[in-house]
């Protein structure tokens, strides 16, 4: 065990100065920090360094359920410099395909993929696998409204991992990456505070946290990682709803969070905050006890009704603490005036007969 924390000492260590050292010389680049770039290269190069030298430090394949070379664990990390490269052109479509690229590369050339249904063909199932890690990615641009939740929402599967690791349920070395990213995403959010990450820059953190749930997958601990990142798939999808829903106040999706809907209601930042690191502490808990659950859907169940349950108390947090019963009602009640307005806007667009 004491082998097992120095040697993740080590990583967060390296993983932290590399970062710190990125930060501060891209910072001097007036011509990137216009653009915010210089997180986005600072992060993005720091991870990758950081991760490689100290997996290849520690590599034991013998370690691995699934079998896989060192090339096959971090070439598909390396693929964040092909999206990388998408956002130093300059444009939306250069992003969105290179991070479709890069999520195809990951999945073929590991061979891991989730087995959706037994009747479908292992290529289906690897493609479908492709389009999820795609989805994740993209998903960490709707929550990347409130500058610092991207980095706390990376901050949450790594330490899971490491507590995975000390109690022999996952492989030192993909320990040991997670050690080396908490490393750099502790430099991240502090610095997030003087200089805010962009949404092409949380595309990029998305995509590496999705390749550590691919390589959980590989080791059968896809569901305590879904776990792990119940918060950011809550608040993803409630962006992505309010953005289908015809209303013209949640078309901005970084902005349709519930956690950036109560900052601009007024809510004080330590409430958001303690909300945040609060249930990001409970989900490691839930996280880890997955381990030796029965099945893959219970637990993760559970967490993602706690983790609504926390988006409604922090939306609503002017409101006093209410009965089960009277919260159940004002769900309901806040539904249909959702529904209410959605319907009187369409009647009002509607062209009206000349009498």
């Amino acid at each position: 065990m004491s082998a097992i924390v120095i040697d993740t000492v080590i990583a967060f260590a390296i993983g932290m100065i590399l970062s710190i050292g990125f930060h501060f010389y891209f910072a001097k680049q007036k011509n990137w920090e216009e653009y915010f770039l210089s997180s986005i290269i600072a992060i993005t190069l720091s991870t990758v360094i950081s991760i490689s030298a100290t997996t290849i430090f520690f590599w034991n394949p013998d370690d691995f359920v699934y079998d896989l070379s060192i090339t096959q664990y971090l070439l598909p990390l390396g693929a964040s410099l092909l999206i990388l490269l998408g956002v130093l052109l300059g444009s939306v479509p250069y992003l969105l395909i290179s991070t479709a690229i890069a999520c195809l590369f990951s999945v073929y050339y590991t061979g891991i993929a989730i087995n959706f249904s037994n009747e479908l063909p292992a290529w289906l199932n690897m493609f479908i696998t492709a389009v999820c890690l795609w989805l994740f990615s993209g998903g960490f641009y709707c929550i990347s409204g409130l500058s610092p939740f991207p980095q706390s929402q990376g901050i949450t599967p790594a330490l899971g991992i490491i507590i995975l690791t000390f109690i022999g349920m996952a492989p030192l070395a993909l320990g040991i990456s997670a050690a080396a990213l908490l490393g750099v995403l502790i430099v991240a959010y502090v610095r997030s505070f003087s200089q805010p990450i962009n949404q092409d820059c949380a595309i990029i953190l998305g995509y590496i946290i999705g390749w550590f749930g691919l390589i959980s997958c590989g080791e059968y601990l896809l569901p305590c990682f879904v776990i792990f990142m119940m918060y950011y798939m809550a608040e993803a999808s409630v962006a992505l709803f309010r953005k289908i829903m015809p209303l013209e106040k949640y078309q901005n999706i970084p902005y349709n969070t519930t956690l950036y809907q109560a900052y601009i209601d007024g809510a004080p930042q330590q409430n958001i905050s303690s909300v945040i690191w609060l249930t990001n502490l409970l989900l490691i808990v839930l996280g880890v006890i997955q381990v030796n659950g029965d099945n893959a859907f219970s637990l993760p169940v559970f967490a993602y009704m706690f983790c609504a349950w926390q988006q409604y108390r922090t939306i609503h947090w002017r409101t006093p603490k209410q009965t089960l019963k009277e919260t159940n009602q004002e769900v309901i009640n806040s539904i249909k005036a959702t529904f209410a307005s959605v319907f009187q806007k369409n009647d009002d667009n509607q062209p009206k007969d000349d009498k």
